[in-house]
């Protein structure tokens, strides 16, 4: 019996948001869309990601931020400003298209991204925006 209480206060504090994700071949409209509803402050993370300089010189002007099929989840505790968040992002500009995985623990302006761009992976710091 005791062994039950931790285990149901574990799962009325933690939430995995990962259903109803559109199929990948969905437009990217849709698939923001999605992002808006399932993820708390989703629109924070979209500005960081178009105002990030080493994003900006890399795939241009950014158009459109979009989850892909890879880990989206926002996991967090109930009565608690904690949250562990990992997305999955098409980035797209005017220069090029990029994929974008970032992991954190707020829903605060992104900082570190690792980047996938013409088939370079490297990780960025968007943290010194102006």
């Amino acid at each position: 019996m005791r062994a039950l209480i931790p285990s149901a206060i574990a799962l009325t504090l933690i939430v995995v948001y990962n259903n109803g994700f559109p199929h990948v071949t969905a437009s990217p409209e849709v698939r923001q869309q999605w992002a808006d509803k399932e993820f708390r402050g989703y629109p924070i993370v979209v500005n960081s990601i178009k105002i990030c300089q080493p994003i900006i010189e890399r795939v241009g002007s950014v158009k459109f931020v979009a989850p892909n099929q890879g880990k989206n989840y926002l996991i967090y505790e109930a009565n608690s400003s904690s949250n562990e968040v990992e997305l999955s992002l098409d980035v797209s500009g005017n220069k090029g298209v990029a994929f974008a995985n970032i992991q954190y623990s707020r829903f605060t302006h992104v900082a570190e991204v690792q980047l996938t761009y013409q088939d370079k992976t490297e990780k960025l710091n968007c943290r010194s925006q102006k």
